[in-house]
């Protein structure tokens, strides 16, 4: 049920008319039931992978608007085809160096 919750929680979130430098919308259950696929625990190595996906969401979401827009626009091609935003923030990070959310 909470695997369902995050798919929601990143929809509604990013449920927005995009351009190509705004924040894309991935839809990343099937990329993370393909990688829990044939695991003695599916399960927990879904909800894992959703967890990591919603980290990096959080993270990305956040620092979005100060990265630059030709690397936001490579990455986003790049996590798209992937269904990640793990492969996105992987795509940023290997270019400019670890991410980390703003603090309040």
């Amino acid at each position: 049920m909470r695997a369902k919750t995050c798919v929601i929680t990143i929809a509604l979130v990013s449920a927005s008319p995009l351009a190509a430098e705004d924040f894309p919308q991935i839809d990343v259950a099937p990329q993370c039931q393909r990688s829990a696929e044939g695991l003695e625990d599916a399960d927990v190595a879904f909800e894992m992978c959703m967890q990591g996906q919603a980290l990096s969401f959080g993270v990305l979401r956040s620092l979005w608007p100060s990265l630059p827009l030709d690397l936001r626009r490579e990455c986003t091609a790049y996590g798209l085809a992937e269904g990640s935003y793990v492969a996105l923030r992987v795509c940023i990070e290997q270019a400019i160096g670890p991410l980390k959310a703003p603090t309040l």
